[in-house]
């Protein structure tokens, strides 16, 4: 069996020990197999970022720890050589070019390679901008530029948290592509952290929910978003739709945008003729129904709920290149 590219054991991080202590994570156990994209998911101040400054050895933990490659980053340091990554946005010298400051981040992990930073900066849409002052580059281009030093040199993993931001429609089109190409053709692995969801539903294989510091949630996509049936319905009212059916069947309103005449009913195909009688029966008209599978997001809202933290922590209770 291969050895995890990312094993956790109990991770746990505990600020302001003395005076009123914040548990911010909580003892969370996850693993990431070679080549898998996954995606670490949770709401703004629920663990993710120091999760992974714990993984990267930039914040002591306070319990537990963490494994790259079976290594201890504490105890090997070294590894983390195989590692790149992009957390909490890209930061970079505003007055040296976009070039001299990949050349400052090669030179700072054992050199650098200008044929490789060249085709780094074509990989991330970047040629033509390398010679421009940092300091005029948009938020999306410095996201590229981020993820450029990253792959300096040519990581086994790599560590991408929220990649996408500052990036217009066209840009978060590409990173999807990006990090496809890094694990499916290059065959690195990718920890991606994001909060756009459909954009993590279409790149990741696996995920994990965190929230308050606990992984709430963790498996594949393609099995969590299978665990129940659900029907979409186009109907004249949503409400007499909801009052008509809510004994016997769990509805709410679609979440897709500009669809407000949509339910979404959790049933089977099987009990689409009891439905759309019950409908009829109480005069609502049905334009459409049919099955339909459940979105990332949908997915993440109904496991989060209202129980999402927002910022800080909870109350700690006193007491490369391509394969061949």
């Amino acid at each position: 069996m291969a050895t995890p590219v990312i094993e956790t054991e109990g991770l746990t991080k505990i600020f302001g020990r003395l005076r009123n202590p914040k548990l911010a994570v909580d003892h969370i156990h996850f693993r990431v197999e070679p080549g898998q994209v996954y995606g670490f998911l949770g709401p703004n101040g629920a663990g993710k970022s120091t999760t992974i400054r714990m993984m990267l050895n930039l914040m002591h933990a306070s319990d537990g720890k963490t494994l790259i490659f079976g290594e201890d980053p504490r105890k090997k340091p070294d590894i983390l050589f195989r590692v790149g990554s992009l957390v909490e946005g890209a930061t970079f010298y505003p007055y040296l070019r976009g070039w001299d400051n990949l050349k400052v981040v090669g030179n700072s992990r054992g050199g650098f390679d200008p044929t490789r930073a060249k085709q780094l900066l074509q990989f991330v849409g970047l040629v033509g901008s390398e010679r421009v002052r940092v300091k005029a580059y948009s938020t999306g281009m410095k996201q590229r530029l981020g993820i450029a030093a990253a792959l300096l040199n040519n990581p086994d993993l790599v560590i991408l948290d929220e990649p996408t931001n500052g990036m217009d429609p066209a840009g978060i089109r590409e990173m999807r592509q990006f990090i496809r190409d890094l694990a499916y053709k290059y065959g690195k692995t990718v920890f991606l952290t994001s909060h756009l969801l459909s954009e993590v539903q279409q790149t990741s294989d696996r995920v994990a929910i965190i929230n308050r510091g606990k992984i709430v949630v963790e498996g594949l996509i393609e099995e969590l978003l299978n665990q129940e049936e659900q029907l979409e319905a186009e109907v004249g009212s949503i409400e007499k739709a909801k009052t008509a059916l809510q004994e016997r069947w769990q509805v709410a309103a679609s979440t897709v945008p500009n669809e407000h005449n949509k339910l979404r009913i959790k049933a089977s195909r099987n009990d689409t003729p009891s439905i759309v009688r019950r409908l009829v029966e109480q005069n609502v008209d049905v334009f459409s129904i049919a099955p339909v599978r459940q979105s990332l997001e949908e997915y993440f809202l109904e496991v989060i709920g209202d129980d999402s933290v927002q910022p800080n922590s909870s109350p700690l209770p006193i007491g490369g290149t391509p394969h061949a």
